[in-house]
């Protein structure tokens, strides 16, 4: 007995030993998992998964990209369509048009021009725009001006929820007097004039040089916005906005109508005030459209004119089905 006994201690020993060896392996292991080489390996994965974000801003090539200039005077935001070669990196051609200013003299830049972009990817639904240095030099009044327009020109991509603006690759406290030291939502208001509140609506006017309408956020009626919105739209333009009515004076709304996503308005006759041109015509027609398309509930306008459809308006506008809101606003081809 006593020699088996000897095996069977024997025999334990080694399963022990077997037990030690493994414990300390695993130890190692896991120092090996917590080493400086691994966490650069984790980096590299961040790294991956930052890099595929970049894509995620859009999925298919996009030949427009809607940039927010100001007008001439400075005083307003004017979404700008622009025709670019279609590409996959949208986002940064948008900003990067942003940067670069208009191309024309009829709107105006909002950030400096030397300002420069660094990189611009996207984390969840957040896009990070890294911005050179020269974005500090912008004088204080214009700053909120500037990040507005850097937020409404990313946002509109539907993968955009809010921006993150960096400054030479760092989160800075404060741009001028807005703070950006964390990500910044679409804003409700865009050219806001007097107290707009939660029962604020869109109105477009014409800028100076009946160029682009321009997008006013004024304070609605929240019993019926969109009546109240084009009735805003009559009255014109807050004075201090610089902008310019688009509807002849007089007109009125006799009835206004939604039914399936259609808001059929029936104006009175002054709404043909203006006699002809294209330009006059236009603006009218876009400022309604545009002015009335923001409601959910609408997704085209049908006009009347003293309670009778029109086939054209004295410029040719065809008139006798609804119009539906333009897919490009203010296009620069």
């Amino acid at each position: 007995m006593l020699p088996e006994k000897k095996m069977l201690m024997r025999r334990m020993g080694l399963i022990i030993a077997l037990i030690l060896v493994l414990f300390i392996l695993g130890g190692c292991t896991i120092k090996k998992e917590l080493s400086p080489d691994a966490e650069d390996s984790a980096g590299s994965t961040q790294e991956r998964a930052k890099s595929q974000d970049r894509t995620a801003f859009l999925v298919k090539d996009q030949g427009t990209v809607l940039v927010y200039f100001a007008t001439p005077d400075g005083k307003n935001l004017v979404p700008v369509t622009l025709s670019i070669n279609p590409t996959k990196e949208a986002a940064k051609v948008a900003v990067e048009k942003l940067l670069a200013g208009p191309e024309n003299d009829f709107s105006s830049g909002t950030i400096p021009e030397e300002t420069k972009l660094l990189d611009i990817y996207l984390q969840g639904r957040t896009g990070y725009v890294d911005l050179t240095e020269e974005i500090t030099k912008i004088p204080k009044e214009k700053a909120e001006q500037a990040v507005n327009a850097l937020v409404l020109t990313l946002t509109e991509f539907a993968q955009v929820d809010d921006v993150q603006i960096l400054v030479a690759g760092q989160i800075v406290p404060k741009l001028g007097p807005v703070d950006i030291s964390k990500p910044i939502k679409r804003p409700n208001l865009i050219n806001a004039y007097g107290e707009p509140g939660e029962d604020g609506v869109k109105v477009f006017f014409s800028d100076a040089n009946a160029m682009y309408v321009v997008p006013v956020t004024v304070k609605g009626d929240k019993k019926n916005l969109p009546l109240s919105a084009l009735k805003r739209l009559i009255a014109g333009p807050p004075e201090e906005s610089g902008l310019f009515p688009t509807i002849w004076p007089g007109t009125s709304v006799k009835n206004l109508q939604v039914e399936d996503g259609v808001a059929t308005v029936d104006f009175n006759a002054k709404v043909l005030g203006y006699g002809g041109g294209t330009t006059a015509e236009s603006m009218l027609v876009n400022s309604v459209v545009l002015t009335l398309t923001q409601f959910e509930n609408i997704e085209a306008v049908q006009f009347l004119v003293e309670g009778k459809k029109m086939e054209y308006f004295p410029e040719g506008t065809d008139v006798s089905s609804p119009i539906p809101a333009p897919q490009k606003i203010n296009f620069v081809p």
